[in-house]
């Protein structure tokens, strides 16, 4: 099981949620010094006041400091002395000389999904520890996508448009072509994503298509014999 999110803030509740040996080597470090953030615009919405108290009691952070360029003079300072990035989108490449920059740099948690544009050779020979919330981000990116096709299959943006302009309703005769059941609806890439939006799709009548030509696995996971046709080609 997950643990709530309470439980991973503060190194004794880091500690009960992820034992050793994930916990080994760092359990020894003084509270980390998180003073440096960056993302395009002010901190709250990524951290918010409550999560900010908490952060609070656990590290020194300085949440007010958005650093757009680690070269710039203002970031110098902070770099130094910072033990954990809090990073988002858009954040420059972690290279080389940010690396130099930063002698204390310990670990990078990425507040949003993929890092390829962030990490690089220099950050893994580093040894900094990286975590990201791709996982995290999967399930709304993939409850919003059922949304979309449930929506799409009843008609709905082109009902909208028409009562928009017409201000009436559809007749029987033209509603009766519309509606979901046994639709066929198509998966492009096993990712994160789309693992969970089949899973989210698995509860209506579908036939679902999944094209991923780098999956080995003859069927998705823990889906029954005829739940789902995958191709791969």
């Amino acid at each position: 099981m997950t643990p709530a999110p309470r439980q991973i803030y503060g190194r004794r509740r880091f500690q009960k949620a992820f034992p050793t040996p994930y916990w080994e080597g760092h359990a020894q470090r003084p509270a980390a010094q998180g003073r440096v953030r960056h993302g395009p615009g002010a901190p709250a919405p990524a951290l918010p006041p409550p999560l900010l108290d908490r952060l609070r009691r656990t590290a020194e952070i300085e949440p007010g400091l958005v650093v757009r360029d680690f070269g710039a003079p203002e970031a110098a300072e902070a770099l130094a002395g910072a033990e954990v990035l809090i990073t988002g989108w858009g954040c420059p490449h972690l290279d080389a000389d940010a690396l130099a920059a930063a002698p204390r740099l310990h670990t990078v948690l990425h507040a949003a999904g993929s890092v390829r544009s962030l990490v690089g050779e220099a950050l893994w020979e580093r040894g900094v520890t990286v975590s990201s919330a791709v996982t995290g981000n999967a399930l709304p990116v993939a409850e919003y996508t059922l949304a979309m096709i449930l929506l799409a299959g009843k008609n709905t943006f082109a009902q909208r448009e028409r009562f928009r302009h017409t201000h009436t309703y559809p007749t029987p005769a033209e509603t009766a072509p519309v509606g979901n059941l046994g639709r066929r609806i198509g998966v492009i890439g096993a990712s994160r994503v789309g693992r969970r939006l089949m899973e989210l799709l698995r509860s209506h009548d579908f036939e679902i298509l999944l094209h991923d030509p780098t999956s080995a696995s003859p069927r998705p996971p823990r889906w029954g014999p005829n739940s789902c046709r995958w191709t791969t080609c």
